[in-house]
């Protein structure tokens, strides 16, 4: 029997974790943004402090440049998790250029054999996991946010080689509409996601709104 996320022992050191390096981390965030601009290694510097200071990772557990890949999380030479990084400011959720960083990611994943894929622009951290030749949503979360989002726990040591239970997406999504969509005709907004159930007004990435399957990261 699958335990629940939250009961094991591991979540609860995690996410305490978590919430107490939180606000060093956004002072350390912050700092690291303080001149505007920044070029991608700055994103890079700034996903190393989340996992190896607030989540339970080690900076040796995260591999640079492997196979062109920015970053590949990994512990005892078991990958976990390739990281497309951005320059900071450039990957909105909803917008193309999320899924783009996504789908290159996923693309060094294919070749490493790396069940999961995440995009960051030191300010949004998206991930999903390949499951049956697709991506399927694992977290989206702000990295400015001021409360610690603990779903960061499916990203941890513990739970990135979890299934998830439930896609943790910590976003507000604005009503911007993402690159390259376009607006739902009458009869496309009767349709429902296959997994989610969910209408097309309730996702944030829509790249065709005549397609149910291609919607992805639920919101509302």
């Amino acid at each position: 029997m699958n335990v629940p996320a939250g009961d094991l022992a591991s979540y609860k050191r995690c996410t305490e974790g978590i919430a107490a390096a939180w606000p060093a981390f956004q002072a350390a965030r912050a700092d690291r943004l303080r001149h505007g601009n920044e070029t991608e290694k700055v994103a890079e510097a700034i996903i190393e402090d989340l996992f190896a200071r607030v989540l339970d990772w080690d900076p040796g557990d995260l591999m640079y440049g492997v196979d062109y890949a920015d970053i590949v999380v990994s512990r005892n030479l078991a990958k976990y998790l390739v990281i497309e990084t951005k320059r900071p400011g450039t990957l909105w959720p909803g917008r193309k250029a999320l899924h783009e960083a996504v789908r290159q990611a996923r693309g060094y994943a294919d070749r490493q054999n790396i069940k999961s894929v995440a995009a960051s622009d030191g300010r949004f951290l998206y991930t999903a996991d390949i499951i049956g030749g697709g991506l399927v949503d694992r977290l989206l979360v702000d990295l400015a946010a001021p409360e610690p989002p603990l779903g960061l726990w499916w990203v941890s040591m513990h739970g990135i080689y979890r299934p998830c239970e439930a896609p943790a997406i910590c976003v507000p999504i604005t009503s911007d509409e993402p690159s390259g969509a376009r607006s739902a005709t009458s009869s496309e907004t009767n349709l429902l996601h296959p997994k989610y159930k969910l209408p097309v007004e309730c996702f944030a990435y829509v790249p065709d709104a005549s397609q149910p399957k291609t919607w992805k990261l639920p919101y509302r």
